[in-house]
């Protein structure tokens, strides 16, 4: 009975009184500070589920697909790319790094800017005019040559991180979600953007190098890209994100109108116009809980890409030395039909698990499984060294833990989804507050897989 009460108790304790619909919840609904009645052994009263406003929702998923498809282009042809460019075999990876580090960096720079920007001019409009700027810069990132063009890459892969929508489509998605709704529409977050991924990832192989290998209407003919053959992929990727971004000026709802950058109205709305970012950031660190919230988060985020970077080479590394000795084309199959799966299956698990089991037990059950996955790959080594001729034995290693990491990626949403609820009583400092998540997240994306790679 104890430990029922305990699991009833809401992750994130309330700080402000708030009188709002939302205040008072089941377990079964998101982590939420505004779901603290001031009783905390009296049991909430139930609450009606609000039905997910699909419509409302529909531009910023279909953000979350054509900013994920734009960014993952370039993967699977970077290594033949850079080669174009002359740069020499033993630099390809360092500068394949400072690409993507570049991307980071500017990305972690900017979010706090644009989330000030979304306070003052309103959250459409940062998002239109920023998502415009990622979309040229992508384009461009396929039309380096010569030895310095690898530069142009850099300088542009870089640019390309100016794009707003990891900050903003976090905070439309809170402002549009009601705590009930919270938990399917982040069930839905990470799988609509696995979409883009897959998306990207098949374009970027596919569409490189057209020039004699793919039909006339693809550009096999074409000159222009044959003097640029990893224009292609940026220029489809680019033009699927221009039809995005027209139909989100159309569609896409403005949550929070521009306030008055004067302070004069009252309400903390307003007020916060006058006050600096450090400022805000001092307020969000001293929010009850926040440095639990944020340590959770990024210790998911870290084990999360520290095992991307063992798994990658584990998968692809010879038998002799310690891996699967899979091909490429093997591995690429493989994983896009574990994306594939984790797009089925996590709308659907993610939300009922929470709903069985209560968010804090469902997110320690996810997220507990990946050092079992690691554990996995000394037996996954043995494997391949007692069977090295045998395929299927190597195989059924891997298609386990592809599927635990699938299973472990369910955490992703849900540690947003427990970021977002950290904001729910103050929603004037939701956008600077994002901001604050993905410079965690970029920086734990940036640097845990060359710690544990």
């Amino acid at each position: 009975m104890r430990a029922d009460n305990e699991e009833r108790r809401p992750l994130l304790p309330r700080a402000t009184s708030i009188t709002s619909s939302s205040s008072h919840q089941n377990d079964n609904t998101s982590p939420s500070i505004s779901s603290i009645s001031s009783a905390e052994t009296s049991p909430s009263p139930h609450v009606e589920n609000v039905p997910i406003p699909y419509l409302r929702l529909f531009p910023i998923f279909l953000i979350r697909i054509a900013v994920p498809l734009t960014y993952s282009l370039i993967f699977p042809s970077i290594v033949p790319y850079l080669e174009h460019l002359k740069v020499p075999t033993g630099e390809i990876g360092l500068y394949a790094g400072i690409a993507e580090g570049s991307f980071m960096i500017v990305s972690a720079i900017t979010a706090p800017i644009w989330g000030r920007l979304a306070d003052r001019y309103g959250r459409k409009r940062c998002v239109i005019y920023g998502w415009l700027i990622g979309i040229v810069a992508s384009a461009l990132v396929g039309f380096g040559r010569g030895r310095r063009g690898v530069w142009w890459v850099i300088f542009w892969r870089g640019a390309a991180g100016i794009n707003p929508t990891g900050v903003l489509a976090r905070v439309l998605i809170a402002e549009i979600s009601h705590p009930t709704n919270r938990a399917r529409i982040f069930a839905l977050y990470s799988p609509i953007s696995s979409i883009g991924m897959m998306l990207g990832s098949l374009c970027g192989g596919g569409l490189a190098m057209p020039y004699g290998r793919l039909p006339a209407w693809l550009g096999g003919r074409s000159q222009i890209l044959r003097e640029w053959p990893f224009a292609l992929p940026c220029l489809v990727g680019v033009g699927f994100s221009a039809i995005s971004l027209i139909i989100c000026q159309i569609m896409l709802e403005e949550t929070r109108p521009p306030q008055d950058p004067t302070g004069a109205s009252d309400g903390p709305e307003t007020r916060v116009q006058a006050r600096s970012t450090i400022s805000l950031m001092k307020e969000i660190m001293g929010l009850p809980k926040f440095g639990l919230t944020i340590s959770i988060y990024a210790s998911l985020m870290f084990a999360m890409f520290s095992f991307d970077g063992i798994f990658v080479i584990y998968v692809l590394t010879p038998i002799q030395s310690g891996g699967l000795g899979l091909t490429a084309s093997t591995s690429g199959i493989l994983t896009s039909l574990f994306i594939l799966s984790f797009i089925l299956i996590s709308p659907f698990l993610g939300p009922h698990l929470q709903s069985r089991l209560g968010f804090r037990n469902t997110l320690s059950t996810v997220t507990g499984i990946i050092p079992l996955e690691a554990l996995m790959i000394p037996l996954g080594q043995y494997v391949a060294r007692a069977s090295p001729h045998s395929m299927v034995c190597r195989l059924a290693v891997l298609v386990l833990q592809g599927e635990m990491k699938c299973f472990h990626l369910m955490g992703w949403p849900m540690s947003d989804q427990l970021m977002i609820s950290l904001f729910d009583s103050y929603p004037y400092l939701l956008a600077t507050g994002s901001a604050m998540t993905s410079i965690v997240g970029t920086t734990c994306r940036a640097f845990s897989p060359g710690i544990t790679g």
